[in-house]
């Protein structure tokens, strides 16, 4: 499959990229990555629908749809609606959320193409079980200049070859920001208008190029450079020259796609996400175990006989479930196999967040504990347990040994009620280290085994997702938060820490302390957008009311303007250095690799909320 050589019609283009489903359970906004990522579905798709001079904007909500970086490209047929151009059709495999067109102007920064540019995008590539997509794209939009690319090679820009994010402008104006929507870590470019120069976390990953397919052909060189201190840079400059190489690069030989061909139809671009029906589920399961050459079975009857399994897999591993109870909550886990020992498997959320845990199995008996320890990049903590009884048997190379469309069960305690439940479902999505499934569990399900049918192995340790998002400009929430389910892959640990369980429980203890400031800040900030002033009574952090109360004392005053600008402007810098200060001392007391994590993404959501007080406090009535 080849790329169209006939032009597009012209039309503006726009690009978005969804949230990462292999990030940790975002429960605030993310108002820096709300901008690309929230955007508003329409109900219905009409004729004519599109004015001349239209932005298209597209929002994949497919299963896979955090791990590919989608873009589309619109035509007019003779009628006059817009449909999805032939140059598309590589994206069948990819399960399309609602369009929705806006015309110029009409919303701040929507219209992220030049005028009358048309911008180049390429179909989905597959390297092994990864779906890619090298797209350029201009933003001209103030604090999230830049471009949109990914990289067809493994290279330390994209880590996996699956890693996508955008340039955005970093707070300190010293650099831009890659944001990384897959695995969150922190990738810095310099601008310097020639070359791209990149560090990851902080630390030097050498000199890679920047390919556009398997060939190694090259469209632009990543070279590590400490930034400069006070450099402002214009990602503008770069994102030039990167799209002139790409336009300029030969197209190759496509790969074929290896998810069922999807049509999108009219219900898929009104309507809400769209999921596998049992026979494209069938069809992937029949395309990915090639020793199956018979037709593709009876999913229905498939279901029957894999629930039927999973009550059996309860019956054999019933003193393997673990439930996790204390004094504030309670979650899952399970005894396994793992190298040469026994071990309990839980979330490292459930070791923090559950205080003085204890371990019984599903017959009641006391699991003793010894050694522990915490999987560096992933969600997840084991115990060394005494060998005995049935354990679990840990998946070696999740991605080889099962497939997406393959059916899986949640075994684990229903809500922290001490009563185990078994959620059935397919697997979605698998990634370096999560696998994605629709098996409907719940809270009280985190830490519990994620169990491949066919194999009767465990696939992942389930950790429950909720992702809420906002509208950028209004602040106001876009929709009932996102629910996605997840297992992280006990196979892709690299790295163990030893737990230290106080030094563990004092950095949980910190990092819910700013998780709690975090939320009232969005409190705040959400209060100011929706009454235009902040509601009395409503915000009781101290450190929050206090200055409230001043500053309110302050403008109910016979002030003269000059004075009331002046409180303002205090009032506004102290909430700023409130989003950064705890955040910021919580640096040098935090050891352990998932408590450094979450305070990454607390950065990134302090910082957004930092800019959101700036602009949000302009409306308040004064």
């Amino acid at each position: 499959m080849r790329l169209p050589t006939a032009p597009f019609q012209r039309i503006n283009t726009t690009l978005n990229i969804a949230p990462s489903p292999f990030a940790r359970d975002m429960k605030l906004t993310r108002f820096a990555i709300a901008f690309l990522s929230s955007l508003l579905p329409v109900a219905a798709l009409a004729q004519d629908a599109a004015p001349k001079d239209t932005v298209a904007i597209v929002r994949d909500l497919g299963p896979l749809a955090d791990n590919l970086v989608l873009a589309v490209s619109m035509d007019r047929s003779a009628n006059g609606s817009v449909v999805f151009s032939s140059a598309q059709q590589a994206l069948q495999g990819v399960f399309f959320g609602p369009v929705r067109f806006v015309k110029d102007g009409d919303r701040q920064c929507v219209n992220f193409a030049t005028p009358g540019a048309i911008l180049k995008a390429l179909p989905p590539l597959k390297i092994d079980r990864t779906y890619t997509l090298a797209t350029w794209m201009k933003l001209p939009c103030p604090g999230n200049h830049g471009i949109v690319w990914e990289s067809l090679h493994e290279s330390p820009l994209v880590a996996a070859g699956d890693h996508f994010g955008y340039i955005q402008k970093d707070v300190e104006g010293t650099y831009c920001t890659v944001k990384d929507l897959t695995g969150w870590h922190h990738v810095a470019v310099t601008c310097d208008g020639s070359q791209m120069t990149f560090f990851l976390d902080g630390e030097s990953r050498g000199t890679a190029p920047v390919v556009l397919r398997e060939s190694l052909q090259t469209i632009g060189t990543a070279t590590y450079r400490k930034p400069e201190v006070n450099t402002q840079c214009d990602c503008l400059d770069d994102m030039f020259i990167f799209n002139r190489a790409l336009n300029q690069a030969e197209i190759g030989q496509l790969s074929k796609v290896r998810l069922p061909i999807h049509e999108p139809t009219p219900a898929d671009l009104a309507g809400q996400i769209s999921r596998p029906t049992p026979a494209e589920l069938a069809a992937n399961r029949a395309a990915n175990h090639p020793e199956a050459n018979n037709p593709a079975p009876n999913v229905a009857a498939n279901d029957n006989g894999a629930s039927a399994d999973a009550a059996e897999l309860v019956k054999t591993y019933r003193n393997s479930l673990v439930f996790v109870s204390g004094t504030n909550g309670a979650g899952s886990g399970f005894l396994a196999t793992y190298g040469k020992g026994s071990f309990l498997f839980t979330n490292a959320h459930v070791a923090a967040g559950v205080k003085g845990a204890g371990f019984k199995t599903l017959n009641g008996d006391a699991v003793q504990v010894g050694a522990a320890s915490a999987a560096v990049g992933h969600d997840i903590v084991l115990m060394q347990t005494a060998p005995g009884g049935k354990p679990f048997e840990i998946m070696q190379g999740v991605d080889k040994e099962a497939a997406i469309g393959d059916a899986v069960v949640v075994l684990g305690n229903a809500e922290g009620a001490g009563v185990v439940n078994t959620i059935m479902g397919h697997i979605v999505g698998i990634g370096p280290n999560l696998v994605e499934v629709d098996a409907p569990f719940v809270p009280g399900n985190s830490g519990s085994p994620i169990i491949h049918i066919k194999s009767g192995k465990v696939v992942g340790v389930a950790t429950y997702v909720m992702i809420n998002k906002m509208d950028p400009v209004t602040k106001k929430p876009l929709s009932k938060p996102v629910l996605r389910h997840f297992g992280y892959r006990i196979d892709s640990v690299k790295a163990w820490q030893p737990i230290n369980w106080a030094a563990f429980a004092a950095q949980a203890a910190t990092m819910e302390n700013i998780e709690a400031m975090t939320k009232d800040l969005v409190k705040l900030i959400v209060d100011i957008d929706r009454t235009g002033r902040i509601t009395p009574g409503l915000h009781t952090n101290p450190a929050i009311k206090s200055r409230i109360d001043d500053w309110l004392g302050q403008k109910h005053t016979h002030m003269s303007q000059t004075d009331t600008e002046t409180a303002n402007y205090n009032f506004v810098s102290y909430l700023k250095s409130l989003c950064r200060t705890d955040v910021v001392g919580a640096h040098a007391s935090l050891t352990y690799d998932y408590f450094q994590r979450q305070l990454t993404e607390q950065e990134r959501d302090r910082d957004a909320l930092a800019d959101g007080f700036g602009q949000v406090l302009k409306t308040i009535k004064r």
